[in-house]
């Protein structure tokens, strides 16, 4: 996992799609996690003074609000909603994915969102090596 920095040295900040296109030209994919493990590594190693970032799932379908998948197209298996999630009331048009650097309440702090893909968040890359992440 790798933190996307602009030339100031300042973390870059991207809408959703501009973001996964950044990893994709970088030859990585917008951060995601295939387990726990994966997680507790990067929410430990990596987020050191981090605000909200954008992290690589997407809707599968724009009216189901259960399906996810990762930006490399697979089926997500690992997701870890804030407590709320379920009976929060989400609009239409939250189809990416947010994990928050910092408590806004409830015990968010490291959980993820849906969230408008226009917004401009903070993002990490993932490069991979047979599926884990190096």
């Amino acid at each position: 996992f790798e933190r996307q920095r602009g030339l100031s040295g300042n973390f870059l900040k991207k809408n959703g799609t501009d973001a996964k296109d950044h990893c994709l030209e970088k030859g990585g994919f917008l951060t995601f996690f295939i387990n726990q493990e994966e997680f507790d590594k990067y929410t430990k190693n990596q987020r050191e003074k981090a605000e909200h970032e954008w992290v690589g799932y997407i809707q599968k379908f724009p009216h189901d609000k259960e399906l996810y998948l990762t930006v490399d197209g697979k089926d997500a298996i690992f997701l870890k909603w804030e407590t709320l999630k379920a009976t929060e009331p989400s609009s239409n048009d939250e189809h990416c994915v947010e994990l928050y650097g910092y408590d806004i309440g409830w015990g968010t702090k490291d959980h993820m969102n849906d969230f408008p893909c226009e917004e401009q968040l903070e993002f990490s890359c993932r490069f991979s090596q047979h599926g884990l992440c190096r």
